[in-house]
């Protein structure tokens, strides 16, 4: 049998610049200017799946990173919903000079204590941090997250509100059945008004034309 020809594979084309998401980029901006002035901001930016949440999350963090602020990035993994603040976790493993996340168990919400411990810890720590610049935590896929990243999320909203952190969570509406757990975190934060939500639409026929010349490196429509 002759071997797959790899060169012939179809080759995902993408847009060199975001098309029709300026607005929702220019609040994220907005958010992380009142961060770096010391007010801790919290933003969740959702959308159907292949709406353009992560790209625009992306063109962000380019922006944020540019500016002089430290990202720490985690991705929730569906395959990993019994890892407790994992994202969380992953987010912290690019600063060598952090002390090591403590190591939780599926059944730590099983011991009060124990489950506040490590969510003050993440909260020391991340505080720790905005001391020498301010902070981007950016978890992204929030409707795979197991119960202790949704109670840290929920959690960093408010130790955040006095610190250069600015908190940035993704999730697919799509996948929001009606017992989904993170259906509770998103009502808590919208009647405790800690969370600004970017909810990501279609993009309308201009723009789609106007994203498929920019990819293949066309003039304008």
């Amino acid at each position: 049998m002759r071997g797959l020809d790899r060169s012939a594979a179809p080759q995902r084309i993408l847009c060199p610049r975001l098309v029709g998401r300026e607005a929702a980029l220019a609040a994220l901006v907005a958010s992380f200017a009142e961060t770096v002035r010391g007010t801790g901001r919290t933003v969740l930016i959702a959308g159907d799946a292949g709406i353009g949440k992560s790209r625009l999350l992306a063109t962000f963090v380019a922006h944020a990173r540019s500016s002089g602020a430290q990202i720490l990035h985690g991705q929730c993994i569906k395959a990993e919903a019994r890892r407790p603040f994992g994202p969380f976790v992953d987010s912290l493993r690019v600063l060598t000079n952090v002390a090591p996340a403590p190591e939780a168990q599926p059944d730590v919400f099983s011991d009060p204590d124990l489950r506040y411990r490590s969510l003050r810890w993440f909260a020391t720590t991340f505080a720790d941090l905005t001391r020498r610049a301010p902070i981007v935590v950016a978890i992204d896929d929030l409707h795979w997250a197991d119960e202790g990243t949704l109670e840290l999320f929920e959690y960093l909203t408010r130790a955040f509100q006095d610190r250069m952190a600015l908190l940035v969570g993704t999730y697919r509406t799509d996948e929001l059945h009606r017992l989904h757990p993170l259906r509770a975190v998103l009502t808590a934060l919208s009647r405790g008004r800690l969370a600004d939500t970017l909810t990501l639409g279609p993009l309308s026929g201009d723009e789609t034309s106007e994203m498929v010349h920019a990819a293949l490196g066309l003039g304008a429509a």
